[in-house]
């Protein structure tokens, strides 16, 4: 029988992620909740990781890939690089299902080194239950994909924040009184919030339909959800802005190639 594991997305944009920055971030792989011990670019991941600028310095060019990070077990590890259109991501997935508040925080003090977009936080049953399709000959997941992000957000989940310029997008006031949620302190720039419930839901469709409840107050079409039939969409003002970063990016890899090349 498959584990459940708990999973978490990060977005940040990949132009602000400076030499320096880069230095921050890798250096603070080190405080994540489960130890971090090896990294490489493809499996297996081999490479003793080090918290120290050297290793990050010789690694920078790499961030524009994918670069991998385990623990001890190999159930638990990151994935760390540039998505497409301007945007990368932290892919986060463990097994200790008992760290999703430890993991809270380390997203919170992330904050200090770099302005994130949107995060959520699920477990991987969670995640099949709302993403997953089954016909009699096959099987896929839809509406959850790092190139779908460029479309909508993938859903609302067990724990879920908002940079400030999906926030102006939206319309702040969307976001207030959400329904059986929790909100979490993530600074003036982000809005965050969890449920009520424990990270692992007891009742699925129950735990579907409090998202489904959120997703409501905010506005059902910005969020991909396989039992509605609907069309989903970001809101204008994102989907400028996403164009406009993507401008952004294809000049940091010009000044890249010139510097590295």
């Amino acid at each position: 029988m498959k584990k459940n594991e708990l999973r978490a997305k990060i977005i940040f944009r990949t132009d602000l992620v400076t030499e320096e920055k880069f230095r921050l971030l890798w250096a603070y792989i080190a405080d994540f909740p489960i130890e971090i011990q090896k990294y490489d670019y493809t499996e297996p991941i081999k490479k003793t990781y080090l918290p120290d600028y050297k290793q990050a310095d010789e690694n920078y060019i790499k961030f524009l890939g994918t670069i991998f990070f385990r623990g001890k077990s190999k159930n638990n590890w990151i994935k760390l690089g540039h998505m497409m259109d301007g945007f990368s991501i932290i892919s986060i997935y463990t097994l200790e299902l008992k760290a999703s508040k430890s993991l809270i925080e380390w997203i919170r003090n992330l904050l200090t080194i770099i302005p994130l977009e949107y995060v959520n936080i699920t477990d991987s049953f969670e995640y099949d239950f709302k993403h997953k399709d089954v016909d009699q000959n096959s099987y896929g997941w839809h509406g959850g994909s790092n190139v779908e992000f460029l479309k909508y957000i993938p859903g609302i989940y067990w724990f879920n924040a908002f940079g400030e310029n999906y926030i102006n997008a939206v319309g702040k006031d969307n976001f207030k009184d959400l329904p059986n949620c929790e909100y979490v302190d993530f600074g003036n720039k982000m809005i965050a919030f969890h449920l009520k419930d424990s990270v692992i839901a007891e009742n699925y469709e129950e735990r579907i339909k409090n998202e489904q409840d959120v997703a409501d107050k905010i506005g059902s079409s910005f969020f991909y959800d396989k039992y509605r039939k609907i069309d989903f969409s970001h809101p204008q003002k994102f989907i400028e802005y996403i164009s406009e970063v993507n401008e952004e990016i294809e000049k940091m890899i010009v000044r890249l190639r010139q510097k590295y090349s």
